[in-house]
């Protein structure tokens, strides 16, 4: 095997960055899902659904730019991804209180998941971060 130990990602690193990305993918099918209820006319209103759908893909693209920093050994999007992962817990809070607790309990225990093993130490060494 070639190259210096510092190439190689451990495995907890490379976990969190494929939940960022299937997050990012989820949040550009719930975005596109939003967008094209409110232009079908499905949505209850069409100004919200467009909002939604916005939203959605920003933070799907910002989830995408964190990972591959991280991928790339940049302490910086560790501090910004953790704080995504915990506007996870309001959101899935309010899910579960509009009675969808299927959704809104996994994405908190996502959002605690990641955050916990983002402050791993074998995470926090592979990212220089002390």
């Amino acid at each position: 095997m070639t190259g210096s130990p510092r190439a190689v990602l451990p495995i907890t690193l490379k976990t969190v960055l494929v939940a960022l990305v299937l997050e990012a993918a989820g949040l550009v099918t719930l975005g596109s899902f939003a967008i094209a209820s409110s232009t079908t006319g499905q949505a209850l209103s069409y100004g919200a659904g467009i909002t939604e759908g916005v939203v959605a893909v920003v933070l799907a693209t910002l989830l995408c730019v964190f990972a591959g920093a991280m991928a790339k050994r940049r302490s910086w999007a560790r501090n910004a991804t953790i704080f995504l992962q915990l506007m996870l817990l309001p959101i899935g809070y309010f899910m579960i209180k509009a009675g969808l607790w299927w959704w809104g309990g996994p994405v908190m225990l996502l959002g605690l998941a990641t955050c916990l093993v983002l402050v791993s130490p074998p995470v926090r060494e592979a990212l220089g971060v002390e």
